[in-house]
C-alpha cells in the first residue's frame, strides 16, 4: 500500500470518528440562552449485534407513545394550610366551602417517595448572574404527571426523621411558614408527611 492511500485512509477514517462541529461554536443553547462551549462526543458501547437489534426494535417505537417525562420538575409548595384556612375565614356559607375545596388541593401533592440524594442542580448566580450548576440534597417523588424534586431542607429532614420506605406511596403537605429566630425576616417552610394506605 502506498503512502498516499493510507494517509487517505486515515483521514476517512477520522472523518467517520470526528463530527462536523461547523457552526456549532456559534449556537446558543435554548433555555439557557448561553453559548455552546465544548461538544463532547462519546462513544456508543454497544457491539455491532446489539446495535443491529436496537435498530431493528426502535422502528416499532413509531407506534408508541411518550406519556410522561423522565426529566425531573421542581415542586414548589407555595400556599400554606394555615393561609388557605386564615383565607377562608373571610368567606362565608357555600363559598367558603368551595374554596377550602379548591384551595386545600393548592397545598398539597401525592405520589412514590424516591428517596433523598445528591443532585446537580443549574441555578443564577445572584452576584454573577451567570448559570451555575451545584450538587444538591433534594426529596424526589413520582406524581401523576412525572418525576418531582424538592430542595427544601425541612422537607429533606421530614423524610429523613420518619425514615420513610423507598416506593412508599405519600401525600406531602405545606403545612405552614415559621420565623427563623436567628434570621431577621427569614421563614422555614413546615410540613407534613402522611403515608397513603
Amino acid at each position: 500500500m502506498n503512502h498516499l492511500t493510507e494517509n487517505t485512509q486515515q483521514a476517512e477514517v477520522q472523518s467517520q470518528e470526528m463530527p462536523d462541529v461547523a457552526g456549532i461554536a456559534n449556537q446558543h443553547d435554548e433555555e439557557s440562552g448561553l453559548p455552546h462551549t465544548a461538544l463532547q462526543v462519546q462513544a456508543s458501547t454497544y457491539d455491532f449485534e446489539e446495535y443491529q437489534r436496537l435498530v431493528s426494535e426502535a422502528e416499532g417505537l413509531k407506534n408508541k407513545k411518550g406519556k410522561v417525562s423522565i426529566v425531573p420538575k421542581y415542586f414548589e409548595f407555595k400556599t400554606s394550610l394555615e393561609d388557605v384556612m386564615k383565607n377562608a375565614e373571610k368567606k362565608k356559607g357555600k363559598e367558603r366551602e368551595q374554596y377550602l375545596e379548591m384551595a386545600i388541593e393548592d397545598t398539597k401533592t401525592q405520589g412514590f417517595y424516591e428517596g433523598v440524594q445528591q443532585q446537580e442542580v443549574s441555578s443564577i448566580d445572584k452576584e454573577s448572574g451567570e448559570v451555575v450548576t451545584i450538587k444538591r440534597e433534594v426529596v424526589r417523588w413520582i406524581g401523576a404527571e412525572g418525576l418531582y424534586i424538592n430542595f427544601g431542607k425541612q422537607l429533606i429532614g421530614a423524610f429523613q426523621r420518619a425514615d420513610v420506605p423507598l416506593g412508599t406511596p405519600v401525600e406531602i403537605q405545606f403545612v405552614r411558614e415559621e420565623k427563623v429566630k436567628s434570621k431577621e425576616g427569614a421563614t422555614v417552610k413546615i410540613y407534613e408527611i402522611y403515608p397513603l394506605i
